[in-house]
């Protein structure tokens, strides 16, 4: 460095000791009796009017209503009140908005008054402050210590997922309207396949029809199906017109005391099983989210276990219960899960399509209604190995089994139930996905312009996002009948080592083959080399008798 050259200043490293209020003291003094601890906070709650768990400013979200109350509480000092991160705050799940979830798990530091106190009454005083302070649809269950490594997130091992669906989800398409009832049927659209039928979707929808016509009689029965609402003041005041919307009111009622009454065959309930197996195992579900690209390894999922259980009736209307077992998820992955499976199912698609969303093509799955979701609870085998290791107790949620049960009973299976009542969700979800035609002006073509079109061309003209459902290649007749159901992981693992031992032998069998084939090759040029070797010798032995007799005698 020359003379005239100044040294370098060093960059004044900033002060973070202080809050930046206007006399930059602290909010609150320090009580010497409360120690900052690593714990693992655990949680329920019934998503419903909430925008998700995550904070997220000022939107309303558990997590807000969480913090809140632990500031109110005295657990989180007025010091770190102003960002969660400060607490080293790691949620375990992540839950959408409207989700549920029965057992959630929050880590982070927090301040306990641990004078004189076992952990068993620290746990108990902090369950009873935060429950007497929370809304009733939360529920806090317990906290415990962890070690300072654990992290809710990266310390999870897999989460345990489960979708209520109501069975006249798995109703096809209404008979004789216009949109996918028909072009299911037609050749020209749907891949070519002559003898598309689905006689059970056929009977429920003319057994409707049959009981309007003995209600109603068929001319009166057809007017009221046409009857259309109007906002006209002359109209609605009309006599006639005020007696068709009373009657509508009244066929409605019956459709719907109909359509709830619906019970699922075990038919479509297997077929609906076999369907959900396919995500079985390791796959890309890049299809199954939004913002993926195939080529992400982020895509790829491993699912542990999935088991659709037998259907329960709730107030006449029969429900399923699927749970998945999972390592982790992606966000809308599970919701666009069932909503494949469903709709192949109503479509009576093969379940090779779903193969076939793992793949590079592009899918655009619908997402199914987020009321029937929710989380059970996530698991945490690794990490509470290392936890009894360190003197501290595993995170169990079968402890908490009881009050579980109590918020699923009270508050989120309650709420499933009487929203779709009211507000028939999941029928108002299938009604729209069947509305869509494959193309209003594809549909219009001459049966020649059809024929002369490919089935990959009539999609990529259609203005149908769901054409590939219409447009399948193989329906459930291609499927092989009474395949085995693989409903766990533990089942699939046999599968695919049954698949990797037949591939052994079969390299084994070709191996053993080569080798047979190398040996009769070497045999046979064994065998010519000794056969040259002997002609060789024997022009050699009619050589040297030649050489010999040709000599000349020499005189004694």
């Amino acid at each position: 460095m020359s003379a005239e050259q100044e040294p370098p200043t060093k960059k004044q490293k900033p002060n973070y000791n202080f809050r930046k209020d206007e006399d930059y003291t602290r909010l609150e003094e320090k009580n010497p009796d409360l120690k900052k601890r690593k714990v693992a906070m655990i949680f329920g709650y019934a998503g419903t009017g909430y925008s998700g768990l995550q904070y997220n400013g000022v939107h309303k979200t558990i997590e807000k209503e969480i913090w809140e109350n632990l500031i109110l509480n005295g657990y989180v000092s007025k010091d770190n009140a102003v960002d969660l991160k400060k607490t080293g705050w790691q949620r375990c799940a992540r839950t959408d908005k409207g989700v549920h979830a029965l057992g959630n798990l929050i880590s982070f530091k927090i301040q306990f008054n641990e004078k004189d106190k076992s952990k068993e009454e620290i746990e108990k005083e902090f369950i009873s402050k935060m429950n007497a302070t929370l809304p009733d649809q939360i529920k806090m269950f317990g906290c415990q210590r962890v070690t300072g490594g654990f992290d809710a997130k990266n310390s999870c091992s897999s989460r345990m997922y489960e979708y209520l669906l109501p069975t006249y989800s798995f109703i096809g398409p209404e008979k004789n309207k216009s949109g996918i009832y028909n072009e299911l049927r037609d050749k020209n659209f749907n891949g070519g396949y002559d003898n598309y039928e689905d006689l059970e979707n056929d009977k429920y929808w003319d057994d409707l029809k049959q009981l309007g016509i003995e209600k109603f009689g068929k001319e009166l029965y057809e007017e009221i199906k046409n009857f259309k609402f109007s906002t006209d003041k002359e109209e609605a005041l009309d006599p006639e017109r005020i007696s068709l919307y009373e009657k509508s009111k009244t066929l409605k009622a019956m459709e719907t005391n109909f359509k709830n009454s619906y019970r699922i065959s075990e038919k479509k309930l297997n077929d609906f099983r076999m369907m959900m197996s396919q995500y079985l195992g390791y796959h890309n579900f890049h299809n199954y989210t939004i913002g993926q690209s195939f080529k992400s390894a982020s895509s790829f999922r491993y699912m542990i276990n999935i088991n659709v259980e037998d259907p329960i009736v709730n107030n006449g209307i029969e429900w399923v219960k699927i749970k998945i077992h999972g390592q982790s998820f992606m966000l809308h992955q599970i919701r666009k899960m069932i909503a494949m499976a469903v709709l192949c199912c109503r479509y009576q698609c093969s379940k090779d399509l779903i193969q076939e969303s793992f793949t590079s093509k592009r899918f655009n799955i619908p997402k199914a209604p987020p009321l029937g979701l929710y989380l059970n609870h996530p698991i945490f085998d690794f990490a509470n190995k290392k936890l009894a290791q360190n003197g501290h107790l595993p995170i169990d949620f079968s402890r908490f089994e009881k009050e579980m049960d109590l918020l699923q009973k009270n508050h989120v299976f309650d709420k499933i139930y009487n929203v779709e009542v009211e507000e028939n969700i999941y029928t108002t979800f299938f009604k729209f996905i069947d509305g869509f035609k494959f193309n209003n002006e594809i549909s219009e073509l001459s049966v020649q312009d059809k024929e002369s079109k490919s089935t990959e061309e009539l999609e990529q003209n259609s203005s149908n996002p769901f054409a590939f459902f219409i447009n399948c290649k193989k329906r459930w007749d291609d499927d092989i009948e009474n395949e085995i159901l693989y409903i766990d992981d533990s089942n699939f693992k046999k599968m695919k080592e049954e698949e990797k031992e037949k591939k052994r032998l079969i390299r084994l069998e070709k191996r053993n083959e080569r080798l047979a084939q190398e040996a009769l090759e070497k045999k046979v040029s064994g065998a010519a080399e000794e056969s040259k070797a002997e002609d060789v010798n024997k022009d050699e032995e009619v050589k040297s008798e030649n050489t010999t007799s040709t000599e000349p005698k020499q005189d004694a």
